[in-house]
């Protein structure tokens, strides 16, 4: 009786100094995300982030709106997937304006992304202030993110820090629910974006395999088989309503039609995005206000690597040239590429038979790119793998502080230049967006000025301009249904059959006009924008042709 005493005792206090520590990280984490939202609503107000907007931000909220009303046929989209537009219904139902929305919405998502990335430092045994210190140099990166085109890279980096927090915990191995888990945030990663269908199949049947070959245990293997096959289902099970609404939509299996459009811009030949080189293009749906919306009906000239030896070996080439543009993205980052090299010399070799949680997580960075790298790279979509290997920089900057005998102001000074690092990069970034954020605030107080004297509200207009993206802007203020930009070069008769055909009304002409045609007639100028109306729409082949071209006939001409 008198050896247990002690014992207890050694219990409690142990139970008090973990209490302790658990509030004291709880408190930082929360001193983190106070910085993290004041930092966001400062440049989201105060530096005219509000104005930024972005293509497929006005497809998002197109497709919301669509919720909204209870159109739920055209709602359903297989180029955009529909997580995005879901989180923005409560802020919609509040009556806020659609884009300031979209950006409050994508500033939950990055607080909640801070907190993930907090819970994976703990999960790999980063001490609390290493850890503290590096969620709060994190803040400014996460800012850029949820305000430069934070939807949905920044959610899909969310929901995949919380799957691969799951994947690396020790009890995957013994706790049978852990599979049910991991299959649900895989599916909601699918529902982020629909590149995580084929990333969620390839990460989560190697992870598992991975485990169950280093696992000594008959008992481990059985919950990872039991994990595994849990995992798939219920993210299969998830995955399978979406892609069923959209079979039925589009009439042929379908998980994502996002693929095939960028294979087809990226072909041997091509001259660019579709909206920017094809002219005016129908609109999908009779409620839709630019072929963006879906960009699934847009003509698409198909393409395959696998069509001949040429195209094989242009894919190849295009797939080393991503690799060349990912490793350069990397590069201009000292600490990513640092840790890079570090964990090829070093981890892998050292941990190859007995993998740990950084290697798994290193493992990830290689494996979620590739599918990018073989078809189009753009940065933000590697906002996970930057995560991931500043996460596994902290892991390399605990280990050696453990290892070196620094006196507490050398290490408080070397924690100090990777903070201010970290730091710097981003708030350079976001500071150096000042003369895009005048344009599209330009944008924005013309389209109010546009207002005063038109209701456009509807009212479909195409335009002449370098620069299909600026009117696409314009028209969503406008809340017009845009046609798009006419091709380069376009005859006189070629440009009033278009613009016949598909009854537009209006057309912004930016600069000089280029072709001058007995329907165009000049109503107001704002800036360097002339508002032509079309009048007598009278197509000189074929009779009248005012009438707009029926959304459903073009879709059933297209499937």
């Amino acid at each position: 009786m008198t050896q247990e005493r002690p014992l207890c005792r050694t219990n409690s206090i142990n139970m008090i100094a973990s209490d302790q520590i658990s509030k004291t990280s709880k408190t930082g984490l929360s001193i983190i995300l106070m910085a993290y939202f004041a930092l966001s609503l400062y440049f989201l107000f105060f530096h005219d982030f509000q104005y930024l907007i972005d293509p497929d931000s006005t497809s998002y909220i197109s497709i919301a709106q669509k919720y909204l009303t209870g159109n739920f046929t055209e709602a359903v989209n297989a180029h955009w997937s529909p997580l995005t537009s879901w989180l923005l219904l409560p802020l919609l139902l509040l009556k806020i304006r659609p884009m300031l929305a979209l950006d409050i919405s994508a500033i939950i998502v990055g607080g909640l992304t801070l907190t993930g990335v907090n819970l994976l430092l703990r999960a790999i045994g980063i001490r609390d202030k290493i850890r503290f210190f590096y969620v709060l140099a994190l803040t400014p990166l996460i800012t850029l993110y949820a305000l430069t085109e934070g939807n949905p890279d920044l959610l899909c980096a969310c929901v995949l820090i919380y799957y691969i927090n799951i994947m690396i915990r020790e009890d995957f191995k013994t706790n049978r629910y852990r599979g049910i888990l991991a299959g649900l945030l895989g599916a909601v990663a699918f529902l982020a974006k629909s590149y995580n269908f084929y990333f969620f199949l390839l990460h989560f049947s190697c992870f598992v395999l991975l485990y169950w070959f280093n696992s000594s245990t008959k008992s481990n293997r059985k919950t990872l088989v039991t994990n595994g096959v849990s995992g798939f289902l219920v993210f299969l099970l998830i995955s399978s309503i979406w892609i069923g609404l959209l079979t039925q939509k589009y009439h042929t299996f379908t998980v994502s039609t996002a693929g095939s459009y960028n294979f087809s811009f990226t072909r041997p030949g091509s001259p660019g995005q579709m909206v920017d080189t094809d002219g005016l293009l129908p609109l999908p749906n009779k409620t839709a206000f630019s072929a963006w919306e879906d960009p699934t009906f847009i003509p698409k000239v198909p393409w395959s690597p696998f069509k001949s030896l040429p195209d094989f070996l242009y894919f190849t080439k295009k797939t080393i040239t991503n690799v060349g543009t990912y490793l350069l993205y990397i590069s201009r980052n000292h600490i990513l590429f640092f840790t890079i090299i570090y964990f090829i010399a070093i981890v892998i070799p050292l941990r190859l038979r007995s993998p740990d949680k950084s290697f798994y997580l290193f493992l990830t960075t290689i494996l979620h790119p590739i599918g990018y790298l073989m078809l189009l790279v753009e940065e933000r979509y590697f906002w996970f793998d930057y995560i991931l290997l500043y996460i596994l920089s902290a892991f390399i900057l605990d280990t050696l502080l453990k290892k070196t005998d620094l006196t507490r102001l050398q290490e408080i000074s070397l924690l100090s230049i990777i903070f201010f690092y970290m730091v710097t990069i981003p708030l350079l970034h976001i500071n150096s967006s000042e003369e895009n954020l005048m344009h599209l605030k330009k944008i924005y107080f013309t389209s109010n000025a546009i207002n005063k004297y038109y209701d456009l509200r509807n009212v479909n207009i195409a335009s002449q301009g370098e620069n299909w993206s600026d009117d696409l802007y314009l028209s969503y203020y406008l809340h017009a249904r845009y046609y798009g930009k006419v091709k380069e070069h376009i005859t006189d008769e070629q440009l009033k059959e278009k613009l016949i055909s598909y009854d537009i009304q209006y057309y912004f002409v930016h600069g000089k006009l280029k072709n001058h045609i007995d329907i165009l007639k000049p109503d107001k100028q704002f800036g360097d924008i002339t508002i032509y109306k079309i009048v007598n729409r009278v197509s000189t082949r074929g009779g009248l042709r005012s009438q707009v071209i029926s959304a459903s006939q073009k879709q059933h001409a297209l499937l």
